[in-house]
């Protein structure tokens, strides 16, 4: 603002004392003219010459001061100054510094609002994930034969999308979807949630529409929109023999697919009241013979790739393998059951 306040100073400063001396001139004018006897048309008319010549010459230095600006601007703009050296600051013109200096706070000033505010959305999202992922939990303590079903099949389906490379972001929102995928199950009764019993027709239709009604609540909320698909079709199958769409193959959504065999898979190895859980090697010679025709192919092969890559890794505790460890867990929760 400094250059702004000379510049103003460097016009209207002479226009000031221009001013005055028209002033005085002309107050000298009238009153030797009176003084001296002559009329009063007289000393008007000098006034007036004097006024005149007054402005010209006002005209001249503010139109001069204008254009010396006007060609350090036009010089700012078409040539514009080297970027600073050696923590130096290059001489730049009147208003291109002003401008530069505004641009620059402007810029740290929105990039400080972006970056609040960003962190306030992750903040929410992680929150209303959190949230979402306790619903179901929930859900799932009405039947203790359910319980710890969604983080399995959560933790199987982040496996066989990082088989697929799918890459860190989508690999977790698939993790999100897994976790929430039986959240339809609200609202319906116990009874019909209980593994292992014979269901009436009208409360078997109403546990098929848990895709559906999952993914209403989904659709709900615009940030968990991208998450539908996959909650909403992961009871599709291959050969169109799923629900709720009867949809085949590829106009099932990966994410969907990838669902459906962490699901199967889970479900496989979990005891229920009225027999125990698969082998992990005998659930993977049923779901060998459910692809293609209710499972993805790929995505099985996806699975028993994540599984002998974790079997490879080392955890401690006797060497024991992570489908060791869930056996193992299975059958003693079977047993407390």
């Amino acid at each position: 603002m400094k250059s702004v306040s000379a510049f103003r100073f460097r016009i209207f400063l002479p226009l000031f004392l221009l001013l005055i001396a028209t002033s005085a001139i002309s107050s000298a004018a009238a009153t030797a003219a009176i003084t001296s006897g002559h009329s009063a048309v007289l000393s008007t008319m000098v006034a007036i010459l004097t006024s005149l010549a007054v402005c010209a010459l006002a005209s001249q230095i503010v139109s001069n001061a204008i254009a010396q600006e006007s060609s350090r601007v036009a010089a700012s703009i078409s040539e514009p100054p080297d970027p600073p050296r050696g923590g130096r600051r290059a001489p730049q013109t009147l208003f291109f510094e002003e401008v530069a200096e505004a641009w620059e706070k402007a810029a740290l000033r929105l990039e400080r609002t972006i970056n609040q505010e960003r962190s306030k959305a992750i903040q929410s999202r992680a929150d209303l994930n959190e949230f979402l992922c306790t619903v179901a939990k929930a859900t799932e303590e009405r039947s203790p034969f359910l319980r710890g079903h969604a983080e399995r099949v959560a933790a199987y389906a982040a496996g066989i999308s990082e088989e697929f490379e799918l890459g860190e972001e989508l690999t977790e929102r698939i993790r999100l979807a897994a976790m929430v995928h039986d959240i339809g199950m609200i609202g319906i009764g116990e009874a019909a949630q209980k593994k292992g019993r014979l269901l009436a027709v009208q409360e078997f239709e109403i546990l098929r529409a848990h895709p559906s009604r999952g993914a209403a609540i989904l659709r709900s909320v615009e940030s968990l929109s991208d998450l539908v698909p996959a909650v909403e079709l992961h009871h599709e199958a291959p050969d169109g023999s799923g629900y709720p769409y009867g949809l085949t193959e590829d106009d099932i959504p990966l994410a969907a697919r990838i669902l459906a065999v962490a699901d199967t898979f889970d479900t496989l190895i979990s005891a229920d009241p009225h027999q125990p859980g698969m082998s992990v090697s005998e659930a993977l010679d049923v779901m060998d013979d459910l692809a293609g025709a209710r499972l993805d192919r790929r995505v099985v092969d996806a699975l028993l790739r994540y599984l002998e890559r974790e079997a490879l890794q080392p955890h401690g505790d006797a060497g024991r393998t992570p489908v060791d460890f869930l056996e193992q867990k299975m059958a003693a929760e079977a047993g407390r059951s």
